[in-house]
C-alpha cells in the first residue's frame, strides 16, 4: 500500500523539476529570470548621480565634510556638517591681498577651498546655508559693502536667484578697517545688530576687473585703505591656493550677471540694517534761552518788534561734517531712510 502511495508522488515531483528546468532554460536564453542571484545594490548617491557631470568631482571631495540636499530649482546642494544656528560661510579664515585678484578668501574649513571659491551660497529656511556648485575658481564669490569705517562681506546668492531670504542676524558680516588686514579677522566680525557707533549710509563697494575672462570683484581699493591708515600687508602668490580640475569649455559667469548678484545683496544688506541696526537715540538739542525782554518804555507793556514764525512741522537740521577722504568710495549710498530715523540720520 505504502509502495502504491509513494510512486504517484515521484512521478509528480519528477515532472515538476523537469517543468521547471525548461522554464529555467527558456528564460536564461531571453535574459536574467527570477532564479539568479539579485544585482548588486547601487553604490553611487543619487546626488552625485543627479550633479551634472562636470560638478560630481565636487561631490567625491565634500563627502566626508556633510551632505547633499535637494532644493528644486537649483538641485543638487552641498550643506557642510556644522552649527546651523551659529555658523555662515566666510566666517572662518581671513582675507589676503593679491596683485591678480585683490582680496582672497583664505578658509580654514576643509570644504572651504572649493565651497568659498567656486559656486555660490544662500540661506534656505529649512535647511539653512548651502552651496550650490559653480563652473569656475574665483578670489571669493561674494558681494562688499562699507558702513563708516566698516567694511561687509556677504556670500553671492546663485544669479538666477531673485526672491532672498532674511538670514536672522543678516546677510553680512563687518569689522573696522583696521580689523580687515588681521589674521583673526573671524573673531572680530561683527553682525549689523552690533553696530551701535555706526550713523553711516550704506556704501557698495565694486572695484570690478576680468581675469582670464572671468569677472571678478577685487573688494577694498588698496590706496583707499592706506589712505584710511590701514597698511595692506605683503601681496600673496594666487597659484599657491588649491583649485579643482574640471572639464574645459564650462560656460563662465557674465560680468553683468556678477553686478546684478552685487546690487542685489547690497539691497539686502541695506533692509538688514534698516530692520536690525539699533535705533540710536539722539537727545534733542538743548533749548536756547529765551531772550531778555525789551527795556520798558514807562508806558505800560513791552513792545517786542514781531519776527518771521517757522513754518508749522519745521525741525532742526544739523549739518554734518564732511568725512575724511577715502572713507567711503564713490558711488551712491543704498537704501532709504528708516522710518522714525533722526532728523540728521544720514541712514539709507
Amino acid at each position: 500500500m505504502l509502495r502504491r502511495c509513494l510512486v504517484p508522488a515521484f512521478t509528480l515531483a519528477l515532472a515538476a523539476l523537469v517543468s521547471s528546468c525548461a522554464v529555467r532554460g527558456a528564460q536564461d536564453s531571453i535574459g536574467p529570470s527570477v532564479y539568479d542571484d539579485a544585482p548588486p545594490a547601487q553604490t553611487m548617491p543619487s546626488a552625485k548621480l543627479g550633479l551634472p557631470p562636470q560638478y560630481r568631482v565636487f561631490h567625491d571631495e565634500l563627502a566626508e565634510y556633510g551632505d547633499w540636499t535637494l532644493i528644486e530649482p537649483y538641485g543638487w546642494c552641498f550643506r557642510p556638517a556644522v552649527n546651523f544656528v551659529a555658523w555662515r560661510p566666510y566666517s572662518q579664515g581671513w582675507w589676503e591681498p593679491s596683485d591678480t585678484y585683490g582680496w582672497i578668501w583664505n578658509s580654514t574649513e576643509p570644504f572651504g577651498w572649493i565651497t568659498y571659491h567656486y559656486g555660490a551660497w544662500f540661506y534656505d529656511r529649512f535647511q539653512g546655508w548651502v552651496w550650490q556648485p559653480g563652473p569656475v575658481w574665483g578670489p571669493a564669490w561674494v558681494a562688499w559693502a562699507q558702513i563708516d569705517d566698516y567694511i561687509g562681506w556677504a556670500p553671492l546668492a546663485p544669479f538666477d536667484m531673485q526672491d532672498i531670504s532674511d538670514v536672522p542676524d543678516g546677510m553680512f558680516l563687518y569689522v573696522r578697517a583696521p580689523q580687515f588686514v588681521s589674521s583673526s579677522v573671524s573673531t572680530q566680525a561683527l553682525y549689523v545688530s552690533r553696530l551701535t557707533g555706526t550713523r553711516g549710509g550704506l556704501y557698495a563697494i565694486e572695484n570690478l576687473d576680468r581675469v582670464n575672462g572671468v569677472p571678478i570683484n577685487r573688494g577694498p581699493d588698496f590706496e583707499m585703505l592706506q589712505r584710511m591708515n590701514v597698511p595692506v600687508p605683503a601681496r600673496v602668490d594666487p597659484t599657491r591656493f588649491r583649485q579643482a580640475t574640471l572639464p574645459s569649455g564650462l560656460a563662465l559667469p557674465d560680468e553683468a550677471d556678477l553686478v546684478r548678484s552685487s546690487r542685489r545683496m547690497l539691497e539686502v544688506a541695506a533692509r538688514d540694517l534698516n530692520r536690525l541696526r539699533p535705533n540710536l537715540d539722539v537727545p534733542p538739542p538743548p533749548t536756547p534761552p529765551a531772550p531778555a525782554p525789551p527795556p520798558s518804555t514807562g508806558s505800560g507793556t513791552p513792545r517786542v518788534k514781531p519776527g518771521p514764525s517757522a513754518p508749522p512741522g519745521d525741525t532742526l537740521h544739523v549739518k554734518r561734517p564732511p568725512m575724511p577722504r577715502g572713507d567711503k568710495p564713490g558711488g551712491k549710498p543704498v537704501g532709504s531712510p528708516r522710518p522714525g530715523a533722526p532728523a540728521d540720520s544720514t541712514r539709507r
